[in-house]
């Protein structure tokens, strides 16, 4: 990452994430750079040595709410047109879940080869129509990312 080049992130990826192979925390977190200060307080964050190189596929949990379950799933489905069909583009596999008393809350286990190329592509228009399209209330998506303390 550039010193001092800010990052800006969508709401929907505000969560532990894994960026450019560096796990972080970014709870509430709506921009970065390396001229961050720890009294920003969650709002921006500083590199250090202290964060972990990876070059391991990333492991990811991503879990929210839908407007309907049934909705949600169906676009799930394998098959032409599906999000796994839309995924696997970039070579990620998605695994599905969601509350067996609430199918409103659901979840994507997800694995990716390229945690650069998969950031960008959720950051595109198709990713943002395929969400809004699924009924995903993007303001619940928390993400976590595989670490080892």
């Amino acid at each position: 990452m550039p010193e001092g080049q800010e990052y800006h992130f969508p709401e929907c990826l505000l969560a532990s994430f894994p960026i450019s192979g560096y796990y972080v925390n970014l709870a509430q977190l709506t921009s970065l750079s390396r001229t961050s200060t720890s009294s920003d307080v969650g709002r921006r964050i500083v590199y250090t040595n202290q964060l972990k190189r990876s070059t391991a596929m990333a492991t990811l949990i991503a879990f929210h709410e839908v407007n309907d379950g049934q909705t949600w799933a169906s676009a799930w489905r394998h098959g032409p047109g599906s999000r796994h069909e839309m995924f696997a583009k970039i070579g990620v596999k998605a695994r599905t879940f969601r509350d067996p008393n609430n199918h409103e809350v659901t979840g994507v286990l997800i694995e990716a080869p390229d945690i650069e190329r998969f950031e960008a592509f959720m950051a595109t228009d198709e990713v943002k129509k395929a969400m809004e399209e699924d009924g995903l209330k993007v303001e619940t998506i928390r993400i976590l990312s595989e670490f080892s303390p």
